[in-house]
């Protein structure tokens, strides 16, 4: 059986399409109807996270297991990595700054990391969360400052880049969060959907 994970698509263009199938990175030139390995230079670890640059529409990065972020200038024809000052930890989220497009966010299981230089370097964001395991980053489209994790132990919310975090977890009744959803255009309004439990809803960030 074919094993699907992640998928992204071309800010640019929306036609072209990324999607890693059985471990490896594809890309479609035609809405999916074609598709050609983009794999040179990754590791043979699987990927949990792909991330396309909003302003560099060739730019990509890629979170694998246990091998940190790669990314590729070149619309994924060769790959490098992107991991200094990241653990040698499973890469299960990334998040790209929409107007500042060389910061961007990595959740993994010692917490939220941040880099300021396109993934050259990372450092660590975490204070004030409670649970470090984190599955999923979504970051508020008109104050990319706010941003979400959704953790094992809930969603934290932080209104400073990552710099202190305060969990947000009113009437959420199933903690471990895998997704999370920032309305486009209403970015107050979240949804969360958790391991076993369903789909949540906010309205209030």
């Amino acid at each position: 059986n074919t094993s699907i994970g992640p998928v992204a698509v071309d800010p640019a263009t929306a036609s072209t399409l990324y999607a890693v199938i059985d471990a490896l990175i594809f890309q479609s030139a035609d809405g999916g109807s074609t598709w050609v390995s983009r794999s040179a230079g990754l590791p043979t670890s699987a990927i949990n996270a792909l991330a396309t640059d909003p302003a560099t529409a060739t730019t990509l990065y890629a979170g694998t297991n246990g091998s940190g972020v790669y990314w590729s200038t070149n619309a994924g024809a060769t790959w490098a990595p992107r991991r200094t000052g990241l653990p040698p930890d499973n890469i299960f989220a990334l998040a790209i700054d929409p107007v500042s497009t060389t910061t961007l966010y990595a959740g993994t299981f010692d917490g939220v990391f941040r880099s300021t230089d396109a993934g050259a370097t990372w450092t660590l964001r975490s204070t004030g969360m409670t649970d470090l395991r984190v599955r999923t980053v979504a970051l508020d489209p008109a104050n990319p400052a706010t941003l979400y994790a959704g953790t094992d132990g809930g969603v934290f919310q932080s209104m400073d880049g990552g710099g202190t975090w305060a969990p947000r977890n009113v009437g959420l009744t199933v903690l471990p969060v895998r997704a999370l959803v920032v309305h486009p255009s209403s970015p107050e309004t979240l949804y969360a959907a958790t391991n076993g439990g369903g789909v949540f809803w906010s309205t209030d960030s």
